[in-house]
């Protein structure tokens, strides 16, 4: 029995050897692909927002047949740029749209857990069937929402639930079984990992996504037979050989028979026909998902505020005290353009802080995500008897800073 402990690494790792070795067929299949997901692409990009003109990332673009249907709607003063993981897929993808003269679509490979493009360059950014893979989707999304202009747009492809998709579901269900593989864990990647709306609203809202709209489209899989479909997904499918990696040859063979066999079902006069169902997804960049401070100030370490006085108002001219606590001083110029803060040792919290910052009525929402990511609480959220409302938190870089709810004026 395979342990239900999940990682990562290694399965970003084999996901990418995946994709290296199926690279060649997804791209053979490409046909195929877009015939079966035409609707749902042209809806993704009609959320999207994808015209004439727009400038558009691609996420795991695959074999890029999206990339290529984005790159004719933004025609030659528009620009694609197509990432993947995989190298070959990539590579193909630069050749394919040579090929077909889109000189618009630039390729680079890329992880989609960590974009390296400008911030805000983007009108759109596209991910079809490229989000219920990737193991730390919270940073993807971050990175998407990052490289989305102001007023930008996501448009996204998933699969709705198991028992709606029964082309996919079925082979899965029988290969976990022979292989005796236990249930995906709640949140793990997968294929159905962003099935229901109420998922999908949830993490991209996270993300600081708006307006997220989910809509259900009907994309029956049809092929000549169900050994073809069988054909296709052991080809094209790199996860299901992972799944089976351990089992014998033969086991193997006589899994992928049993999956033919119960795919015949969908097999009718007119071919097989087996059901799926997309769920397209679009929202919006929205406002900032971490705080919007009004003011950062500089925290200055001195044995004596007193002693220190005369060289901070005298010699760089900040000669305005706006207050003096004893262990806290602030000075500024008198145009208030200017402002220093000199502290012999904080009153309350265990470490001095490096520098103050000012976000106004956001310090819970402030404090509560940074207890969410994990950041080390130096000194919990607090009402101090001076007055304001603050906590102190260590920046992963070792940094203290003192994050209140003073107002700058």
């Amino acid at each position: 029995m395979t342990s239900t402990n999940f990682d990562p690494v290694g399965y970003k790792l084999s996901t990418h050897d995946q994709w290296q070795a199926a690279a060649g067929a997804w791209r053979r299949w490409q046909p195929v692909i877009d015939g079966w997901l035409r609707e749902g692409t042209d809806l993704m990009l009609d959320l999207a927002g994808v015209q004439a003109g727009a400038r558009v990332l691609d996420v795991a673009a695959g074999a890029g047949g999206q990339s290529f249907a984005a790159a004719r709607r933004v025609g030659p003063q528009g620009e694609v740029l197509a990432t993947d993981l995989s190298k070959n897929l990539v590579r193909y993808l630069e050749q394919d749209a040579a090929a077909a003269g889109l000189t618009q679509v630039g390729a680079a490979v890329m992880d989609a857990e960590d974009l390296r493009v400008p911030p805000e360059r983007f009108d759109a950014v596209i991910c079809r069937l490229g989000l219920i893979y990737l193991p730390n989707r919270e940073a993807a999304l971050r990175g998407i929402r990052a490289a989305l202009r102001p007023g930008g747009r996501l448009g996204a492809i998933v699969y709705s639930p198991p028992e709606a998709n029964r082309f996919f579901s079925v082979p899965v269900s029988i290969i976990r079984r022979a292989a005796q593989l236990p249930p995906p864990l709640p949140g793990q990647p997968g294929p159905f990992s962003l099935g229901t709306e109420d998922v999908l609203r949830r993490e991209l809202e996270a993300a600081g996504f708006v307006d997220v709209d989910v809509r259900a489209v009907a994309a029956p899989l049809r092929l000549a037979s169900a050994a073809e479909c069988v054909r296709f997904e052991r080809e094209s499918f790199g996860a299901l050989h992972q799944m089976l990696a351990g089992l014998s040859a033969d086991a193997q063979a006589a899994v992928w028979q049993e999956v033919t066999d119960a795919l015949t079902e969908f097999e009718g006069p007119d071919g097989f026909e087996a059901p799926c169902e997309l769920l397209v997804v679009a929202a919006a960049r929205g406002k900032a998902a971490g705080m919007e401070p009004t003011g950062i100030k500089a925290n200055l370490s001195v044995p004596d505020i007193g002693e220190a006085r005369a060289f901070y108002t005298e010699y760089l001219g900040l000669s305005v005290e706006e207050f003096d606590m004893g262990w806290v001083a602030r000075f500024r110029s008198p145009d208030g353009r200017a402002v220093v803060q000199l502290v012999t040792h904080d009153a309350t919290a265990p470490d001095d802080s490096v520098i103050s910052v000012n976000v106004g009525d956001q310090v819970d929402e402030a404090y509560a995500e940074a207890v969410r990511r994990g950041f080390e609480i130096v000194h919990p959220l607090t009402t101090e008897p001076w007055g304001i409302r603050r906590f102190l938190v260590r920046a992963p870089d070792g940094n203290v800073i003192n994050i209140n709810s003073h107002r700058d004026d």
